[in-house]
């Protein structure tokens, strides 16, 4: 499978049985050219993955693609040598900014872990402490996303290209009897942007698909759970009204499922659906979904239009908070962590 194809004409079996020797084509090309990008860009292995083992536990959160600068470390380049975005500060998820670190974990954590800086001759060590502690909370973290390719070298998620899943994320979720709670840090669902259920036949778009075009985590997430051919279901008041993904559907949930940082999602099939050689027939599984803040630094800048923040503050106006939109995602996530449950209340 391939999401948001750059050519609509690319042969997906050639492509797909070919990421990793491309993959180290733009390597080579990289070391031959004095670490300057090639003008077209290269296909992407995510470089992260298999840092963090999943493990049985009931929460996972859930992102998409790291920035490119994480070649600096897998190819040991300087900083000022070449054109490859700067070095992360941690080389892990959300290692650029560490924002997400930093609003995830407490400030007895933050001083365990350390300062996240530029060029910190600790950072390898942070990135294990991360994964230490993400492993004491019992919290699975991975991103939607194995394989890309921009259409520019920057650091939006728009930017991504030819979207190969991740395959063993899904297939881990899926059988894992003990998943309950995905948190996925991106989504139009926390927004007031709409799912993206196409509800007519227009050109190449069928009614009641997804649309490609929009990358949050959960986005992509039921995209490539309904491309697998899973009936999706949701439900938005925890209540047993469970609404099908469909045609249908597509003006009501388009428009009210918005502003929710709380929802169920119901996946299912009669059929046979096979994932990385595991057989899924005759299968149910009902999971809670958790849409949050992004925590990209840059994401601050429009939180003051988001409804969900507006009310949050609105609640904590008699507190002295000098920075709210950190102060807020760290409630947010310190909900996630202890008592997932009371985030139905956020909902809008």
């Amino acid at each position: 499978m391939i999401l948001r194809k750059l050519n609509n004409n690319i042969n997906e079996e050639y492509y797909l049985a070919n990421i990793e020797a491309n993959n180290e084509d733009f390597r080579e090309s990289l070391i031959n050219n004095n670490f300057n990008f090639p003008e077209e860009t290269p296909v992407e292995i995510h470089p992260y993955l298999d840092m963090f083992e999943l493990q049985s536990y009931n929460k996972y959160i859930i992102g998409t693609f790291p920035p490119i600068g994480y070649m600096r470390d897998q190819l040991n380049i300087p900083n000022e040598l070449g054109t490859v975005l700067v070095k992360p500060k941690i080389p892990f998820y959300h290692g650029n900014d560490c924002v997400m670190w930093k609003v995830f974990f407490d400030e007895h954590e933050l001083d365990q872990i350390g300062p996240m800086i530029a060029d910190n001759d600790q950072r390898f060590n942070q990135r294990q402490l991360i994964i230490d502690k993400l492993n004491e909370k019992e919290i699975n973290y991975s991103d939607i996303i194995y394989s890309v390719k921009r259409t520019a070298y920057d650091t939006k998620d728009q930017s991504l290209h030819n979207i190969v899943p991740n395959y063993k994320l899904i297939c881990h979720i899926l059988t894992n009897e003990n998943a309950v709670y995905l948190n996925f840090n991106t989504s139009t669902v926390f927004s007031n942007q709409e799912l993206g259920i196409v509800p007519n036949n227009h050109g190449v778009h069928i009614a009641g698909d997804l649309r490609e075009s929009i990358v949050g985590s959960y986005n992509l997430f039921l995209k490539i759970l309904q491309k697998l051919e899973f009936k999706l279901e949701v439900n938005l008041m925890n209540d047993n009204n469970w609404i099908v993904i469909n045609q249908e559907s597509a003006e009501y949930l388009n428009t009210s499922y918005r502003f929710k940082a709380y929802s169920k999602l119901r996946i299912s099939t009669i059929n046979k659906v096979m994932i990385n050689l595991v057989e899924f027939e005759n299968f149910h599984k009902e999971l809670i979904i958790i849409t949050g803040p992004s925590p990209s630094g840059q994401a601050s800048r429009s939180m003051g239009r988001n409804l969900i923040y507006q009310n949050w503050r609105e609640l904590n106006q008699n507190h002295n908070i000098a920075t709210p939109t950190i102060a807020f995602r760290k409630d947010f996530y310190q909900n996630f962590i202890d008592q997932p449950e009371l985030l139905i209340e956020w909902n809008i």
